[in-house]
């Protein structure tokens, strides 16, 4: 009788821990892009629903960060900002942005990923047109910073996430 008991014990904390372990890689949290299917802002919302207030409007591409939570077909980010994004428009596909440029800023970029953001630069009407010699220097920097102003985002020169979505959105 005591084996029997002791089996079953056995039995059910591996079924526990199989469980424990399966909603904590399901509760991970993971990146993941905006996709919006109509080129506009993807509306973060404070609850799990369309009926949530807007908190922050993500970009096409814009990195977030998952909870693992979802509910009411929402997704829970807890980056950029914590709020609810619908699960359709998040995708776990590298965003083109980042394949043409890559994940850090631009001036620690490659330089075939160089030549590819000046390149899109020069196709953007209103920017300064720029060398397309692959390395970050002086031209490129002021090129940028018309890029943000245009884009409305902060004014310093540096190219990161926001500069690099805003340049490939706009140069194709």
């Amino acid at each position: 009788m005591k084996k029997s008991f002791i089996k079953r014990l056995v039995a059910l904390a591996l079924v526990i821990v199989s469980v424990f372990s399966i909603s904590a890689v399901a509760f991970a949290e993971q990146t993941l892009y905006g996709e919006c299917p109509c080129d506009e802002y993807i509306n973060v919302r404070d609850a799990a629903s369309s009926s949530g207030a807007r908190i922050y409007r993500l970009r096409n591409g814009e990195p977030v960060t998952a909870t693992g939570t979802t509910r009411n077909g929402y997704t829970q980010i807890s980056s950029p900002v914590n709020g609810w994004v619908m699960t359709s428009w998040l995708t776990s596909e590298t965003p083109a942005w980042m394949t043409r440029y890559g994940n850090t800023t631009m001036n620690r970029a490659t330089h075939n990923q160089m030549k590819a953001f000046q390149q899109d630069l020069n196709n953007i009407p209103g920017i300064t047109d720029v060398s397309t010699d692959g390395v970050w220097g002086p031209e490129t920097k002021a090129a940028v910073e018309e890029l943000q102003a245009m884009a409305g985002i902060t004014v310093d020169g540096i190219a990161g996430t926001y500069t690099k979505i805003w340049c490939y959105n706009l140069s194709h």
